[in-house]
């Protein structure tokens, strides 16, 4: 995995943050991806692995593969991160949140 370096905004925090809020389910230490935007999550994979995705003007989504290592790859880092959050959460006993 490479080190990528981001230089963040207080308007690219608030845009990150926004996103969240809405693909987000659930409360600490239970949460989740949103089923309502689990296509679309598993869509960007797919084009993140070198996959294509088409949007009809009626909302159907065409997906066509990329590479399944990089698919899976993005799977596991998402199940890991809210493994992750999910056990901090209980550990600590409340819900634990960084402010930027």
């Amino acid at each position: 995995m490479a080190i990528v370096e981001a230089r963040f905004t207080s308007h690219s925090i608030a845009y990150i943050s926004r996103l969240l809020e809405g693909s987000i389910q659930g409360t600490a230490p239970n949460i989740s991806i949103s089923p309502k935007i689990r296509p679309l999550v598993d869509a960007l994979y797919q084009v993140l692995a070198g996959g294509s995705v088409t949007v009809s003007a009626t909302g159907a989504i065409t997906v066509s593969p990329g590479l399944p290592a990089v698919f899976n790859e993005l799977k596991d880092m998402e199940q890991k991160c809210t493994d992750d959050i999910n056990k901090t959460n209980a550990t600590v006993g409340y819900s634990y949140v960084m402010e930027f």
